[in-house]
């Protein structure tokens, strides 16, 4: 498996290159964490449907959240987003997207639990992190034994 980890400082356009680059892609499968109107999102980036993941009232949200530093995320986003991506490993695509790794992950939260589980089957062609510059090298160390590319750009033919 080769992993690609596109880094660059919070808040640079990662996101944003990584749909534009990966719509309507065969082929690529996994999730993206878009702001939308100052909200984060998760999109599918192979069906481009998108559901609430930020949690803005937490107090008060009437479900399990997930807390770090000032963003709250429901757990249920996360949840239905692990969940598409193990039925995506399990078809061994040639891509699986994950937007984004983060100091959640690094905490056991998030998306730690199926990343841990494609790291460790190896389930796909090609695993593509989105990763602040900031934690990069933390990264690099959970990615084990698996070699890690850097790119600060993707590519226009990278998914083709």
């Amino acid at each position: 498996m080769n992993i690609l980890l596109f880094s660059r400082p919070v808040h640079s356009g990662k996101t944003t290159e990584l749909l534009d680059r990966s719509a309507g892609q065969p082929g690529v499968f996994g999730i993206a964490m878009p702001d939308e109107h100052g909200v984060r999102q998760m999109r599918d980036v192979r069906t481009g449907v998108s559901w609430l993941a930020q949690c803005l009232v937490p107090g008060m949200a009437g479900q399990a959240v997930e807390t770090i530093g000032r963003f709250a995320f429901y757990q249920s986003s996360f949840q239905r987003a692990n969940d598409l991506l193990r039925n995506a490993a399990s078809a061994r695509p040639r891509w699986i997207v994950i937007d984004e790794i983060g100091t959640l992950e690094m905490s056991g939260g998030g998306f730690r639990p199926v990343l841990d589980e494609i790291l460790q089957v190896g389930s796909c062609q090609n695993l593509l992190l989105v990763v602040r510059d900031t934690l990069l090298d933390t990264i690099c160390q959970v990615c084990g034994h698996w070699p890690c590319l850097v790119a600060e750009r993707l590519d226009g033919d990278l998914f083709v």
